[in-house]
């Protein structure tokens, strides 16, 4: 099956899975390095952007400081993370992640507000989900969503996820989709 939008990929050895660099269309999608840190706490501090991530509020600047330090030493053994780069000016416009459990994992990502609704989360997702099935071998890729969340659940839908079922936490109803085949 072709992969029109990854042009190239390198791999490096994370825990049982191995971090990849790609590119897409659009995008360089790559392990992060230390000059990304305030863009990723830009990112995921603003309320605006963490709405529909986790508990739906943004995360306090010293746990997403925490946070960032685990991916650059790589200790968040279960959790695969990457930045989403802008391929034409260099500028960081995401933050993408596979949390992992045997031969299955969740993809999650995190869109900048420039780069939204121009299909830029659509590549990251992609690009993941397609890694996750080959490389990374797993067997299934799932995502969870809140429900009316139509853009992500679009997102979704343009990998190859197909809906699954409906669950109940303390936030609400959310979607949860899934994969096993490679995206088109």
């Amino acid at each position: 099956m072709s992969c029109p939008d990854v042009v190239t990929s390198s791999l490096l050895s994370f825990s049982g899975m191995t971090l990849f660099s790609t590119t897409t269309d659009h995008l360089t999608i790559r392990p992060y390095q230390p000059p990304d840190q305030g863009d990723f706490l830009a990112l995921v501090t603003d309320p605006q952007v963490m709405r529909h991530v986790e508990d739906g509020r943004p995360m306090k600047v010293d746990r997403a400081r925490g946070l960032f330090e685990e991916f650059l030493k790589n200790t968040t053994r279960r959790r695969c993370t990457w930045a989403a780069v802008d391929r034409g000016s260099h500028l960081y416009c995401g933050h993408g992640w596979l949390t992992l459990s045997d031969d299955e994992c969740e993809l999650g990502c995190i869109i900048h507000p420039d780069y939204q609704m121009r299909g830029y989360g659509t590549e990251l997702a992609r690009a993941m989900v397609r890694y996750a099935l080959s490389d990374g071998g797993m067997a299934r890729v799932s995502a969870s969503v809140d429900i009316g969340h139509h853009a992500s659940i679009r997102m979704l839908e343009k990998t190859g996820m197909v809906l699954q079922r409906e669950e109940r936490d303390e936030q609400g109803a959310y979607l949860v989709y899934a994969t096993s085949r490679m995206p088109e």
